[in-house]
């Protein structure tokens, strides 16, 4: 009964995984993709179908895919960079591709969602690669916390789309100000050292040790500060000695 109910399935779409998990060949992991949405639309106010490990599929594969799971009723198709594999400039392509190719994001009648991970600290690059590309939709987790080395940073992407807004002009309803009480949270709940130096939450994230950076600070913080952080909650600006 959510207002904004959503089911979300998943299936392999790159030959390794296709092979290696399922034992099935590209044409039956289609079918099997059909009938899953089919089976699923009506439970919930709306069917994201993933596709996984897509940055290493065939690209026309997966674009049918696509097609297959939008014509029989996903609203939403989820585009994994499951291992952390792709380039942004490659991930861009992909995205673009899809849009052009696949009628229902062509035409709006489906999104196209992206889920990076950041095996190679890629996951925020490659998601505002999708993001400009064209993807309608993106998913992240607080202090990009996830499988192996994580996800895309919730924390690091609002900051860019924040400080860029001039290029990116995205408009996401995120209240800035709760995400530090949100990182300190999380953190509590994962019980991890977080880094010193994590972008946006990190506890030197206003920490000067430069003295030429300390000198600019003085006189205006902006000389040496990307975005406003006071909007983060991420704490004062600090002179240390190093």
């Amino acid at each position: 009964p959510a207002r904004s109910g959503l089911l979300h399935l998943s299936l392999p779409v790159s030959d390794l995984h296709i092979r290696v998990k399922l034992g099935l060949d590209r044409s039956t992991l289609i079918a099997r993709a059909i009938e899953s949405v089919s089976l699923a639309v009506g439970l919930a106010g709306e069917i994201e179908m993933g596709a996984e490990d897509a940055s290493r599929a065939d690209v026309p594969f997966l674009a049918e895919y696509c097609d297959a799971v939008t014509q029989a009723g996903a609203r939403v198709v989820n585009i994994a960079d499951t291992v952390g594999h792709a380039l942004p400039a490659e991930f861009a392509g992909l995205i673009a591709y899809l849009k052009q190719k696949v009628p229902a994001f062509r035409d709006g009648t489906a999104r196209i969602s992206v889920h990076c991970h950041n095996d190679l600290s890629l996951a925020v690059a490659n998601t505002l690669a999708a993001v400009s590309a064209g993807a309608d939709q993106i998913e992240v987790s607080a202090l990009g916390v996830g499988e192996r080395a994580g996800n895309a940073a919730l924390e690091e992407i609002a900051a860019v789309f924040d400080a860029r807004a001039d290029t990116l002009a995205v408009k996401t309803g995120l209240v800035l100000p709760s995400i530090a009480p949100l990182a300190r949270l999380i953190f509590s709940c994962v019980g991890t050292a977080l880094s010193p130096f994590k972008p946006v939450t990190g506890s030197n994230v206003r920490a000067h040790a430069s003295g030429i950076h300390q000198h600019g600070i003085t006189v205006d913080a902006q000389t040496y500060q990307s975005v406003n952080f006071d909007r983060f909650g991420a704490g004062n600006e600090r002179i240390v000695l190093s």
